[in-house]
């Protein structure tokens, strides 16, 4: 009998408020393969409320990852680079120490939830939105926003 693991992240961006404003949620799944939704006809696990969200959305057919490794992947997503500018090509690389391309090096970069914060968004994030302290404390302060609560929530692998 094997295991099967998910990680699923959630990266939610409350927009300020007013008229052509919205809200953006990024959900993010690690090793999340499409027999695990209905959407993809899948019958044997009971998966309602992800079917339902994907029921309400745009489902995609086709899955393309920018590295075959989770860390370079998500630094790349993260950043808007490909995995040869952040210099990230495995689990253990931050970007913000390594990464370098023309526009500087990836200390200077602008992170896509910090795109957000800088637009007004409130940016929190949870689960393994970046790779765990790759970069440092997820990120804090310059991705995410500074709320009187934790504006990350880490998580465990075990």
């Amino acid at each position: 009998m094997s295991t099967f693991y998910s990680w699923l992240t959630l990266t939610s961006l409350a927009a300020p408020q007013g008229p052509g404003k919205y809200n953006v949620m990024y959900l993010i799944a690690d090793d999340l393969r499409p027999e695990f939704l209905e959407a993809y006809d899948q019958k044997v696990m009971k998966t309602p409320n992800l079917d339902a969200f994907a029921a309400g959305g745009l489902v995609f057919d086709n899955a393309y990852c920018q590295f075959a490794v989770c860390g370079p992947s998500r630094a790349s997503f993260m950043s808007g680079r490909r995995p040869h500018h952040t210099n990230v090509l495995d689990n253990k690389a931050n970007f913000r120490e390594v990464g370098n391309d023309a526009n500087g090096p990836g200390s200077s970069w602008i992170t896509m939830p910090e795109h957000f914060k800088k637009a007004g968004f409130l940016t929190l994030g949870g689960g393994k939105t970046y790779h765990p302290d790759h970069p440092k404390n997820w990120d804090e302060p310059q991705s995410w926003s500074q709320v009187p609560s934790q504006p990350y929530f880490p998580y465990s692998y075990w």
